[in-house]
């Protein structure tokens, strides 16, 4: 019985990674569009796809894609650094997370440049 409960402890914890790491990207994605005067049209938030965040318009679109990795990054770091030592369980999941956050963002947007190296090469 001990095994079953750290199988659907790691799961839950694989699929809260996934879920946040998604969630505060697309939240990059909204600042951005604020803070450069777009419009969030729509964000999409499926557990089984890519989200997504519509903007328009988009005047600055350069900053709208970065912030979403940057947040997707950053706030992780930030939860990380303020989780008190005395909370040793909590501190190796809020690690954990992050380091999803990190791989994951950075993944994304390696599989994301090279897609358009790929594309730019067939023009």
């Amino acid at each position: 019985m001990q095994r079953v409960h750290q199988v659907l402890f790691m799961v839950s914890v694989a699929v809260l990674s996934w879920l946040s790491m998604m969630a505060l990207h697309e939240l990059g994605h909204v600042v951005g569009a604020y803070l450069t005067g777009g419009g969030v049209e729509r964000v999409v938030l499926q557990p089984f796809s890519i989200s997504r965040t519509d903007v328009s318009p988009n005047p600055h679109p350069a900053i709208v894609v970065w912030l979403g990795p940057v947040f997707g990054c950053l706030i992780p770091l930030a939860i990380c650094a303020v989780v008190p030592r005395s909370r040793a369980r909590l501190r190796k999941i809020a690690h954990f997370i992050a380091g999803f956050c990190l791989i994951a963002n950075g993944a994304y947007d390696l599989i994301k440049g090279l897609r358009r190296c790929y594309y730019a090469s067939k023009w």
